[in-house]
């Protein structure tokens, strides 16, 4: 953290050169050579920054674990160039290595959240941020004109495609609240990554998103195909839309996410069972109460398979016959 006083010093000295260096002929022209200053200024304080933390502040002890079980050693420290915010700046890391398995690490870098390529995480987050909402080139030129980064659009798109996550789910909901003296609707969603622990089948929820906003269907759609994007939707290996019935949500879904397994939340199907049953067997019928709720039973265990050959064998043969048919069926 800056102390006032460094900070207030600092600010001071901004000031004396501002009146005496500035030329302000017009707005653009003082915008253009402000940038040009402010982002020279941060260089230099990052690469200042960076050569603090390099050497001792990156050794992580004589040995540190390998994957195989054995210890990898203290070799010395490795220099490498990274482009931030700030521009470029260089680091020397701690570098480890195994006798045995012959791997190499270097801890500081995994600390930070750096891998093989240039870019800081930073970096990394405002490209797929912006990429998720643009197209390539006109998002690389944004973030050249706010940050004077040039990144080619190779290099864009695989920074905002990066991540991988084996389950991405997107749940979208919408809800009543009263804002304004009167009742609104408000969409809903989250966005998480589904794990796998070990020995247990159902997924736990990783790395969610909320978003909950009062506007029209279309931008919300959008809203939510931006957040998914940064996310990693475009290179998850299943994508899945949790929701209930209501037909705007699936309009947005077929319009941003047509390669998405579809998933009407399980509550909502058994309401639409319940309702099927009272219309083939009537309104207070206990046998269709007890076929609603078999069939509600077997979805949750087994999936629609049942309910659907269920509501075939109805369709075809109607109540008394189908029901005999579906039995010698089961």
């Amino acid at each position: 953290m800056i102390m006032p006083a460094a900070q207030n010093s600092l600010l001071e000295a901004v000031r004396d050169f501002a009146i005496n260096h500035l030329k302000a002929t017009d707005i653009t022209t003082v915008e253009d050579e402000i940038g040009k200053i402010v982002r020279t200024i941060a260089n230099t304080m990052m690469q200042e920054a960076a050569t603090k933390m390099s050497g001792k502040p990156t050794y992580s002890g004589a040995r540190i674990s390998c994957k195989c079980g054995k210890k990898a050693e203290f070799k010395g420290y490795r220099s490498r160039w990274i482009k931030t915010l700030h521009g470029e700046a260089e680091v020397s890391r701690g570098y480890y290595r195994c006798p045995g398995y012959g791997q190499g690490y270097i801890p500081w870098d995994k600390a930070q959240g750096l891998n093989a390529r240039v870019w800081t995480p930073r970096v990394n987050e405002l490209v797929a941020t912006t990429c998720a909402a643009l197209p390539y080139k006109a998002a690389l030129g944004l973030v050249e004109r706010t940050t004077g980064l040039v990144i080619e659009e190779s290099s864009g798109e695989d920074m905002s495609s990066d991540y991988a996550p084996e389950r991405l789910y997107i749940s979208i909901d919408a809800a009543k609240a009263h804002t304004d003296g009167e009742w609104h609707d408000i969409k809903t969603a989250v966005i998480y990554e589904g794990k796998r622990i070990e020995g247990n089948e159902i997924d736990t929820v990783n790395h969610s998103q909320y978003v909950a906003v009062q506007e029209k269907s279309d931008d919300f759609g959008r809203r939510i195909y931006t957040k998914a994007m940064q996310a990693g939707y475009d290179k998850a290996h299943l994508r899945i839309v949790l929701a209930d019935g209501g037909e705007w949500i699936w309009n947005e879904v077929r319009n941003h996410f047509p390669k998405s397994i579809k998933i009407l939340d399980y509550f909502h199907a058994c309401e639409h069972i319940y309702s099927l049953a009272k219309v083939l067997y009537g309104e207070e019928s206990p046998k269709g109460k007890r076929w609603a709720k078999e069939h509600c039973d077997k979805l949750k265990k087994l999936g629609p398979a049942s309910l659907l050959r269920s509501i075939n064998f109805l369709a075809r043969y109607g109540i008394n016959r189908a029901e005999k048919l579906y039995k010698s069926a089961s």
